[in-house]
């Protein structure tokens, strides 16, 4: 994860942080909640489909 604060405040760091969090608690608590993502914008639905499919 890249954790400069330049990087985590674009679109892309925030979805990919928050992907990757919740990949790791899912994970590590064997948990099938399912989990909503809440964007502003269609750039942000498209960047969080990203991270999801990898």
């Amino acid at each position: 994860m890249n954790c400069r604060p330049d990087m985590l405040f674009t679109p892309s760091g925030r979805s990919g942080t928050a992907v990757k969090t919740v990949r790791e608690f899912l994970d590590k608590t064997n948990s099938d909640i399912e989990v909503t993502f809440c964007g502003f914008s269609r750039q942000d639905l498209d960047i969080y489909a990203e991270f999801l499919r990898g």
